[in-house]
């Protein structure tokens, strides 16, 4: 009768932890998910931050994204290789297919459509770290962009 009693509390004390890993273990998978949602910067407009100041906009469309920063007057292509909230950048001048540095950049969700990254040069042995925020102010892009992305393809 004992035994059979222990048998039972320990089914029933298995049965807990089983119970408890298999919430700990979904409450993590969760959690990893919402973290790794970075689908929203696939496409549209986006403002680039730095240090909470406005520095530049980005259009991105197609794996490519266009840089126009507030202090330069150049615009930069940019090929993206997206993996969850992780992009490889490569950037390209408009009129030179001049390969600038390729950039490994994490980006971790603020809130909705509001981002920070982490980049860091992927080729060079540097201790540079570019660090700063983007938030998606439209899902869509100036006909006048559009039309540069078309430009693009055909170069």
């Amino acid at each position: 009768m004992k035994s059979k009693i222990l048998i039972r509390l320990n089914l029933l004390y298995m049965r807990n932890i089983v119970i408890i890993v298999v919430m700990i273990f979904s409450f993590n998978t969760y959690s990893q998910s919402a973290d790794t949602d970075c689908s929203s910067l696939n496409y549209g407009t986006f403002d680039i931050l730095e240090k909470g100041v406005k520095v530049g906009v980005v259009y991105r469309k197609d794996n490519i994204q266009i840089e126009k920063y507030l202090n330069i007057d150049k615009l930069t292509y940019v090929l993206l290789r997206p993996n969850k909230c992780n992009f490889q950048f490569n950037a390209y001048y408009i009129k030179k297919k001049l390969d600038t540095i390729s950039w490994d950049v994490r980006y971790s969700k603020i809130e909705s459509d509001h981002y920070k990254y982490i980049a860091k040069p992927k080729y060079l042995k540097s201790e540079y770290i570019a660090e700063g925020e983007i938030k998606k102010i439209s899902n869509s892009i100036n006909k006048e962009y559009l039309k540069l992305f078309k430009e693009f393809f055909k170069m």
